[in-house]
């Protein structure tokens, strides 16, 4: 690999990062007016070759479509994270005697132990309400961060927005513009290059669904055989927090089993862990997988790229990877970027 290539490649990732970063309204308004501009090539048709009005109906429909499931999904997990706290708030209150008779009887059964053995446990009681405690200030933390967050989040969001219908106006002259700026005898290879990007943002897109789509069968079913109140809810929220690289099934089915361990429900608690387990395979082994073959790449390839970018730049590496990697390969393909190795 010469000089040239080093740096070429190098540029290719800082750009890419800036736009999964700072850049990132932007880069949404670009894939959403890629994905939604096949609707906007037909309603074209219709208002007689009006693009400007086509893309006004056709992004307006995507924000109230998005906005109206977002609020009914919210509504709805908002309704049953309301009742499942009820349904902890009435335990505690109508077994508060119990769970005291359980506290007096785990010091008495203690207390025939030796001093050693006292200090062990105690030193285990004292770290568990440490770690809770550590949790409770971790979501204190993040809620207060996320407060903050809130006008920076609204600035995003205006972008994005704005960034959207000007992008879905303007989307032919985009790609002329882009591809003036390169000779015409490369000009074939630009395209190559942007057929693949297209085609991979699809098959990210698709490959997500088709994981969500999966995520929340298991789930769904995994509740049902245990027969967990609210299963259907309980899936679509545990589907939802799936997508979100952070917190992942176990923010929500753990807690749950938890909660059940206490109320002494145990086969229900173990269910739900089986589930987790169950869930969380699944996702290890199947994402990469799923995701390379949608996007074009290979699962060794997708995995690595996705645990090398997290490991180097945080949770937006999940997306950065494969991006890069993407990239570089239809770079390639393309004839673009040479990469002779030499030995």
């Amino acid at each position: 690999m010469n000089l040239y290539s080093i740096i070429y490649l190098g540029l290719i990732v800082f750009l890419l990062y800036l736009l999964f970063t700072v850049g990132f309204p932007f880069l949404m308004a670009i894939i959403i007016a890629l994905l939604i501009d096949p609707f906007v090539k037909v309603l074209t048709k219709v208002f007689f070759g009006r693009r400007v009005i086509a893309s006004l109906v056709t992004c307006t429909a995507f924000f109230v479509i998005v906005i109206g499931s977002t609020y009914l999904l919210g509504l709805k997990g908002i309704r049953e994270l309301i009742a499942l706290s009820r349904t902890v708030v009435e335990y505690i209150r109508d077994n508060y005697d119990q769970l005291t008779d359980l506290t007096w009887s785990a010091q008495s059964f203690i207390g025939p132990y030796t001093q050693d053995m006292n200090l062990q446990i105690n030193d285990f009681i004292k770290t568990g309400i440490d770690s809770l405690q550590a949790v409770v200030l971790g979501l204190s933390n993040a809620l207060i961060s996320l407060l903050q967050g809130v006008p920076g989040l609204l600035l995003d969001t205006l972008i994005f927005v704005v960034a959207l219908y000007m992008v879905s106006m303007t989307l032919p002259k985009i790609r002329l513009r882009i591809l003036s700026i390169f000779a015409e005898e490369s000009k074939h290879k630009i395209e190559q290059v942007m057929q693949k990007l297209y085609s991979a943002i699809f098959g990210f897109i698709r490959g997500q669904l088709l994981l969500s789509f999966i995520v929340f069968t298991l789930t769904l079913l995994g509740l049902l055989i245990i027969k967990i109140s609210y299963p259907f809810a309980t899936a679509g929220i545990v589907t939802l927090v799936d997508v979100l690289p952070i917190f992942g099934t176990g923010s929500v089915i753990v807690p749950l089993a938890i909660f059940y361990i206490i109320k002494g429900q145990y086969f229900l608690a173990i269910g739900l862990l089986i589930l987790y387990a169950v869930l969380f395979a699944f996702r290890r082994i199947a994402e990469p997988k799923i995701l390379g073959d949608a996007m074009g790449i290979g699962a060794l390839s997708t995995l690595a790229s996705m645990y090398i970018a997290f490991k180097l730049v945080g949770a937006i590496g999940l997306f950065l990877g494969p991006a890069v990697v993407i990239l570089v390969s239809a770079l390639i393909s393309a004839d673009i970027l040479k990469l002779n190795v030499k030995v």
